[in-house]
Order: C-alpha cells, then structure tokens, then sequence
C-alpha cells in the first residue's frame, strides 16, 4: 500500500497517459491480498478522483476507474461505503457504454449493494440511486459477460430483509427476463447459474411468480438442471424448487408430476460428500409433505422416509433439522404414519428433544406423541429410549415455550402417571 497515495495523485493530473498509467497501477493494487491498499486510497481521496475519471471523456479511463471502484468494493463495509458516491455515475455510464464499460460498472454496483455486513442500507441506498432498472434492462444484453454479471448483481439488489419484490416485478419484466435467462436452450452456464440464484430469491413466497415460474416451463427446467450435467446450477435449481414446494398445493401438484423429481432428490439424500445438496433436498421435501394426503402418499410411496431416515442417524445438525420437519409431516397424517413409527425413527426423536432448538424440540415433542398413541407399545418403546427423562427435562427448561413444556408434561402424566393404563 506504500504507493497508493501516490497513484492517486498521479491521478490528478491534467490528462494525458501518465493517469491512465496511475489508474492500471490502482486497479492491480486493489485487487490483490491486502486490504490495507484499499484503505490507504480511500483515505487518500481515491473516490474523487475515479468520480472525475468517470465523468472525462476518455473511454479507457472510464473503463480503469469503474474496475477501481469494483474492486474497492470488494473489501471491507468500511470501503464500500466510501465507495457509494460514485454509484451515480456508475449507473450512468453503464448504459450505452461498451460491453466491458457495462460489465466492470454492473460489477462495481453489485459489490455495493451486496455488502450486507451490518445491514441493508447499502443495498436500498444503490436502489434509491436508480441502479435496478438498468440492470435488469443489462440482463438482455447479447454480451455474455454483461448478462451473467447483470443476473448477479440483481440477486444482489434484492439480497436480505425487506427485498420489496414487487419494486422488482414491475421493473421492465425483471421476473420474465430471468425466466427466459432460464430456459434458454443451450447446456447450463454461468448466467444459467446467476439467474437461478436471482430466481431462488424472486420465488420466496411470491404466489403469482411461482405460478409464472411453473407455467412456463421453468420447474420442468430446474428439474432437468438437476439431473447429471448441471454442475453448479443444482443448487440454486434445487432452491427455487424448494421455494415452489412452499407455494400453494397445486404448485406441488405441478412438481411432483416431473418423474424425475422425487427420485433425484432421494438421491440427493445420499449424498454426504455435498451438504448443499443434501440439505436443501430435505427441506424442499419438507415443504412437499407439508401438503396434501396425496403429496405425503407420492413422498412415501417413494421410499424416501428410509433416506431421510439415514439423513437424521448420520448427518450434520442443520441437515438433520430439515430431514425431522419432513418426518414431523409425514407422520401427522395418519394414512401414513403406521409405515413409518419405527424404532430407529422413535430414537431420532427423543434424542432430538435434547437439541439446542426450541422449534426442532416443538416439533420432536409432537413426534413423541404419535410414537405414544399411535405405535403399538410405543410407551414401552419410549421408556426404553430413556424418553421419560428428556420429556421430564422439559417441563422443567427455560429454553422452550411453556405451551411445550406444559405438552410434554402432559405426555409424561398420560402415559406414565399413577393413573396411565399399564402397558407391561
């Protein structure tokens, strides 16, 4: 960072090469390893001088100071921040500039607005400023480069609480575009994977997009993504689907008549090598099961509760959390619940009563319950997994709901009081 203040006071100079020369040197000491570099040219007032790169007439240099700013963004909160002056411009030049004007400048915006360190403002500051409708307009660019990076920074401008979607939506067809991004006949690429990620967030409790995304092919073709061959795409593909599943029953009507679906997505559960995967399969068939009789039936009928079974003995916690909401589902329904209450699945339960997680504890308490009355000598069953003391245990914790607590304490008086009917 010992010549940054330098570079940028060569920067000031009145034209000619030697600030072009300066601004190549910047950009290649932002780019590298040390943050101090970035911090030193912003103390140094780096800002105003890419500002007036920006607003001179040489393209080149236009090019250079957009590319600085991308990659002073990329540092601390700090940095972006200071960087935020110059969004004005940015956005300006973006449009009708050359394609690499276009993509080092969308660039340098989506690093702004995705510096959520501490909130937000940062985002919603660059969407006050303009930046939305000219990225998604950059989205229909025939430069491969623009589009993937105009998909990116997208997902970045509606990143975090609050993303006021609907903004989004009646922005010059954003919703349209990425569907379009999507279905795109050629393999998977990269803005193949930048849309996706935009559209696992536009998906997220959007009813009428979701509806969009079904009716015009898109969950066929993230589907289709997750079979071999989709690389990076699979995760987000698997997303956006997972965020379907949580739609309206007809949404999930709509998956699960894709052969493929529950199939890979068991297969998925296997899978240990890739957590992602395995994960956010889980989680999207929780949201399956979470429907009606006939999707918990399709699910079952699948031989799936067996992977998610395997999930719950063997997997990470985060993991095992989705795979237990998707059993919590299924055997609430009584139509299939007598093929699943097993003894491996009572176990998982009751050790979960002890988990660090009020939610997952509700939800393994009310499992407990259909072990008890549902499962032919399930308290027996119960009293053998030392499932006494951890309903005990609850009832007596300040770490979950006394609604819980008092449930578990009802459970424990039911089947083991003085007056609960033997079961020797």
């Amino acid at each position: 960072p010992e010549e940054v203040p330098a570079l940028v006071a060569a920067c000031r100079a009145e034209g000619g090469k030697a600030v072009s020369v300066a601004l190549v040197a910047l950009r290649r000491a932002l780019s590298g390893e040390e943050e101090a570099a970035a911090e030193v040219a912003v103390a140094s007032g780096v800002v105003d001088v890419l500002n007036a790169a920006l607003a001179g007439s040489c393209a080149q240099n236009q090019v250079e100071a957009a590319q600085v700013l991308a990659n002073l963004a990329s540092w601390s909160y700090a940095c972006t921040e200071a960087a935020l002056p110059a969004a004005p411009l940015l956005i300006q030049r973006m449009e009708g500039g050359s394609a690499r004007m276009q993509a080092h400048c969308i660039l340098a915006i989506g690093n702004m607005a995705g510096d959520t360190t501490f909130d937000t403002s940062l985002r919603d500051r660059m969407r006050a400023n303009g930046a939305l409708l000219p990225v998604v307009r950059a989205l229909r660019s025939t430069s491969p480069d623009v589009a993937r990076t105009a998909a990116w920074a997208l997902a970045n401008l509606i990143r975090g609480p609050d993303p006021r979607l609907q903004e989004v939506f009646a922005t010059d067809g954003a919703g349209a575009t990425l569907i379009s991004l999507l279905l795109r006949p050629a393999p998977p690429d990269e803005i193949t994977v930048e849309a996706l990620w935009a559209l696992s967030l536009m998906t997220h409790g959007q009813p009428g997009f979701q509806r969009e995304v079904v009716e015009s092919g898109g969950a066929a073709r993230c589907v289709d993504l997750l079979q071999e061959g989709g690389g990076e795409a699979r995760v987000p593909a698997l997303r956006v689907i997972g965020n379907l599943a949580a739609g309206d029953d007809a949404l999930s009507d709509a998956l699960l008549s894709l052969p493929a679906l529950l199939p890979t997505l068991g297969a998925f559960l296997a899978e240990e090598q890739h957590r992602a995967l395995r994960k956010e399969s889980a989680w999207t068939l929780g949201n399956l099961c979470a429907g009606t009789p006939a999707h918990r039936e399709a699910v079952v009928s699948s031989g799936i509760p067996a992977a998610l079974l395997h999930v719950l003995q063997t997997a990470h916690f985060d993991i095992r959390r989705e795979a237990a909401y998707a059993f919590f589902h299924l055997v609430h329904d009584p139509a299939v619940a007598p093929r699943l209450l097993t003894r491996e699945v009572a176990s998982e339960f009751v050790g979960l009563l002890r988990a660090p997680d009020p939610q997952l504890v509700e939800a393994a308490v009310q499992v407990v319950a259909q072990v008890l009355a549902q499962m032919p000598g399930g308290a027996r069953l119960i009293e053998e997994l030392d499932g006494i003391d951890a309903l005990e245990r609850l009832t007596f914790s300040d770490g979950v709901a006394p609604s819980v607590a008092q449930y578990a304490a009802g459970l424990v008086d039911r089947y083991y009081g003085e007056d609960a009917p033997p079961y020797d």
